[in-house]
């Protein structure tokens, strides 16, 4: 072949190269699972591929609707699983160009954003965004879960957290550190083990937070009836409720420590089927 020859034929290959760099990633294929976890199944299954190294760094995600016929789930489903890992900082999206992957571990990330948060708000914003998510899919699971024994593991915390909240003088890492447990049985008693992890770190990276909103005078005892409250729904089995009384507590948290506008409430997700 001619120079000239092989110029014109490396000027037409130039372009698909750089088409093929920029597909998408190829996903694993895809696991079932229940309809009350899809959403964080789904960000489990793409966490695994990003941390076995399956998806590398750079790589860009498919579509929220290529995602979707994928794990045969809504386009709200990728999006909430989506949410969760670039809560995780495992991925970022740009508008225009997609979702790329743009760290490998997630518990270094989640390391990372227990000091990046504390110097920006939006950062702290997404992490309780991200922590209602979660509360509200373990609440709803934990509210019809069978037996209905199972159902009542929550009073103990109530009254255990009763004291540390009322009393006056009372150190509130105590009060925190049961806040923790209740939320944590919540998600054992929810079946879910994935969701139950992911909600033990986030619980670990907003620990200061959580007991620096027990400082402002009320929250303490706000707190142990939002509690109470979220226990008594999910022992009666309403998993509407449930969900609606973690939005509420959620919320309630977030404004205490000062990272939540009154008239900017998080919206009340549906209780998952």
């Amino acid at each position: 072949m001619t120079a000239p020859r092989r110029a014109d034929a490396a000027a037409r290959s130039a372009p698909a190269q750089r088409h093929r760099r920029q597909k998408p990633a190829v996903l694993p294929r895809a696991a079932s699972f229940d309809e009350p976890r899809r959403s964080v199944a789904v960000a489990e299954q793409l966490r695994n591929s990003i941390v076995s190294g399956h998806l590398q760094i750079g790589d860009r995600l498919p579509s929220e609707g290529e995602l979707a016929i994928h794990f045969r789930v809504s386009r709200v489903t990728v999006r909430e699983a989506l949410q969760m890992l670039r809560a995780l900082g495992l991925v970022d999206a740009s508008r225009g160009r997609g979702t790329f992957v743009t760290h490998h571990d997630a518990a270094s990330r989640l390391h990372d954003l227990a000091y990046f948060s504390f110097e920006s708000e939006g950062a702290l914003e997404d992490l309780f965004e991200l922590r209602t998510l979660l509360e509200t899919r373990a609440a709803a699971r934990a509210a019809r879960a069978q037996p209905a024994v199972l159902r009542s593991g929550l009073r103990p915390f109530i009254g255990r957290m009763r004291r540390p909240a009322f009393e006056e003088g009372t150190d509130p890492a105590g009060l925190a550190e049961l806040d923790t447990e209740f939320h944590l049985r919540i998600a054992e008693i929810s079946g879910n083990l994935v969701l139950e992890q992911m909600m033990r770190r986030l619980m670990q990276v907003l620990e200061i937070v959580r007991t620096r909103s027990l400082l402002v005078p009320g929250q303490r005892q706000r707190s142990w009836e939002q509690h109470r409250q979220i226990a008594e729904a999910i022992e009666r089995g309403d998993a509407e409720l449930a969900v609606a009384r973690v939005v509420e507590h959620m919320d309630s948290v977030r404004r205490a420590a000062g990272i939540l506008r009154s008239d900017d409430p998080w919206t009340i997700p549906d209780a998952p089927e």
